[in-house]
């Protein structure tokens, strides 16, 4: 039996919203060939999209150029981890947020909800600041 446990992709993009379709297609991509199904591969994109717009628009001031270096793991036969490296401001998005999905659109509190969805599209979530460096990665099970 063939195993794909240690397969590694990698990418290095610009802290630009314009990279984003860049870095949805390099998961597509890498994920693809670790065998998982195009719904988790979409779960696993809009993610992915969220916490690097949420890097871009606030780990780097507006005028910073910066680097987002995103990971694709295998990490056995049935998960995989995508890692999401960058320099800027520390900010843990795996921290607890409060989000209120019960209110109408026009009465919520703008924010957090993108943190929200990133914990309901994957199946785990670690986050770690070294050597100046922070790291988020998620984690999802193959099939």
């Amino acid at each position: 039996m063939s195993t794909i446990a240690g397969k590694e992709f990698h990418i290095t993009v610009l802290n630009k919203l314009e990279n984003i379709p860049v870095v949805a297609e390099f998961i597509s991509n890498s994920l693809q060939q670790f065998g998982m199904d195009e719904g988790k591969i979409f779960d696993v994109n809009v993610a992915v999209d969220e916490a690097c717009t949420n890097i871009i628009e606030h780990a780097y001031s507006p005028d910073e150029e910066g680097t987002i270096e995103i990971r694709c793991k295998a990490l056995d036969d049935n998960k995989a981890a995508v890692s999401i490296k960058d320099h800027g401001k520390p900010f843990d998005q795996t921290r607890p947020v409060v989000v209120d999905t019960t209110s109408s659109l026009e009465e919520r509190r703008p924010g957090g909800l993108g943190l929200f969805f990133i914990r309901e599209l994957v199946d785990e979530i670690y986050y770690e600041y070294k050597d100046g460096y922070e790291i988020l990665t998620l984690v999802k099970v193959l099939n």
